[in-house]
């Protein structure tokens, strides 16, 4: 098949409006490439260079791609590689074990203050003097009291915005213990519901999986605000 019979066809395939090339260090697109029709966009580079100006957006590496005879090409199963975390509101992120553990996420997003509440999870860099670590094991299960813990986190949350740093809350994925005590922290600062909290971090493009335990807690928590 010919490079740009390839490309029509993987249009035609995926009903793609536009087709972005990369290889390991291009510098130009395919010469065929002006033949075809739509929008045809290449890397510059590659995904090499992209790959060493941001190693936290890619997800998948050129070394996870089997290439075959001619132009044609066939991904594998992707290899996990570090999201970025997501910032809630000014200052104060949430994210995952993975994302607590790459030192370049944290200083690419001014992080200085981790809030680990994952009692698996370790203080991955607690010998850096540039970040300051609060760890409350908690276990992620319906019997954990959350209660007993908000104020330790919410007086940590506070200490690190007031001295204009970033914090990261995590746990080990980022959705139930970590959510719960950020939802928390909304609802105790701004005084609004509960559900409004969520809906607040549901529009950030946080997934929330929240145990049963800590949604009742919390419930109990938006009647005393």
């Amino acid at each position: 098949m010919k490079k740009c019979d390839f490309l029509q066809e993987f249009k035609k395939r995926d009903k793609a409006k536009s087709i972005v090339l990369v290889d390991h260090a291009s510098k130009c697109p395919l010469d065929s490439s002006s033949k075809c029709k739509g929008d045809i966009y290449w890397l510059d580079g590659g995904l090499k260079q992209f790959k060493e100006k941001y190693p936290y957006l890619i997800v998948r590496d050129i070394s996870t791609i089997n290439h075959c005879r001619g132009a044609c090409w066939k991904p594998t199963t992707p290899k996990p590689f570090f999201s970025k975390p997501i910032e809630i509101i000014d200052g104060l992120f949430i994210g995952d074990y993975q994302q607590a553990s790459n030192k370049e996420v944290l200083l690419t997003y001014n992080i200085r203050y981790i809030l680990n509440v994952a009692e698996e999870c370790e203080n991955v860099f607690k010998n850096d003097k540039r970040f300051v670590y609060c760890h409350v094991p908690l276990k992620d299960t319906t019997r954990q009291d959350l209660k007993a813990i908000l104020l330790t986190c919410f007086q940590f949350i506070d200490q690190a915005l007031d001295n204009d740093s970033c914090i990261l809350v995590h746990c080990l994925a980022g959705r139930s213990r970590s959510a719960a005590i950020v939802v928390a922290y909304l609802v105790f600062r701004f005084k609004i519901g509960f559900k409004k909290a969520c809906r607040i971090m549901e529009d950030k493009n946080v997934t929330l999986q929240i145990n049963l335990g800590f949604i009742g807690q919390l419930m109990d928590i938006e009647k005393g605000v």
